[in-house]
Parts: C-alpha cells; structure tokens; sequence
C-alpha cells in the first residue's frame, strides 16, 4: 500500500479513509489492465501457436517434396578447354 506523505505519520480516521479509497480505485484499476493485458497475451500466444503450426506443416510438406528433387540428375559442368588445342 502506498501512502502520501511520511510513513511514520499518524493517519486520522478521515485521511485513512480516503487514502483507502485511493488505493482501492488504483488497485481495481491496475487489476482491470492486468485482465486486459492477460487477455492480450492469450490473443498473442495463439496467434504465435497458429503461425507455428503452419510453418512446421509447410517444412514437413517441402520435407516430402525434397528426396524427390535431390534424386534427379545434376548437369554436368562443361568440360575445361585446353590452351593452344584450338584449330
């Protein structure tokens, strides 16, 4: 709990009160962001599970597809030219 002022000094009834008051709007306040934000990180997480999800069924997909493209025959480089051979 936050007080204004010194933490040694005496609160009165009325000032206490009051200073509750404060500090129940700022708590009930800080506690409906807190929600918000709880609720926002919930938002972000299942946006990131659902990006995940398809960017590991698309590598699984490429996976598949790449034995296939490895197993085709790779030209072969043209053969190098002697000097001085040339007619």
């Amino acid at each position: 709990m936050v007080y204004s002022g010194d933490m040694g000094a005496d609160y009165s009834g009325g000032e206490r009160q009051e200073s509750c008051r404060l500090d129940r709007g700022t708590l009930k306040a800080r506690e409906s962001r807190i929600a918000a934000l709880e609720a926002q990180v919930e938002d972000y997480c299942r946006q990131l599970a659902t990006a995940l999800t398809r960017a590991v069924a698309k590598n699984r997909e490429l996976a598949k597809r790449k034995p296939w493209q490895m197993a085709r025959r790779r030209p072969k480089a043209p053969a190098a030219r002697l000097r001085g051979t040339a007619k």
